[in-house]
């Protein structure tokens, strides 16, 4: 992690860094704790994007399990062979676009299906 440029402007290392309690607070129990919950929160919103968008119809679905693919292999393959996060740039897009579906899905009211209409040209010849 020696060239993460992130580490540099950190405000966590510094709060870490600065005093023992400070070192505490992010590398003890409570900061583990909250790791674990964005860790696990994005993960399930991401599964829960693919989940909503393969419950739609039409051209959303297609494109969720595109995404979904695609995202899983990337995190599959570097994390079966190179253990590193420098790869994430590519598929980051996607996945945040899963992300969103899957929070958007959460704070809806009602539940939404996207209608074969939509996604399709019309096929009544009026235009």
């Amino acid at each position: 992690m020696a060239r993460n440029p992130w580490l540099k402007i950190s405000p966590f290392v510094s709060i870490g860094s600065n005093s023992q309690s400070g070192n505490d607070l992010v590398n003890g129990a409570f900061g583990k704790l909250i790791s674990w919950i964005w860790m696990l929160g994005t993960l399930a919103l991401l599964g829960f994007g693919i989940f909503r968008l393969w419950n739609a119809q039409g051209l959303a679905r297609y494109t969720g399990l595109l995404a979904g693919v695609i995202v899983l292999a990337n995190w599959i393959i570097s994390v079966g062979t190179l253990g590193d996060h420098r790869q994430r740039l590519p598929i980051m897009t996607l996945s945040l676009f899963l992300q969103v579906i899957g929070f958007a899905s959460l704070v809806q009211k009602k539940k939404y299906r996207i209608p074969v209409e939509s996604a399709l040209p019309s096929q009544t010849g009026n235009k």
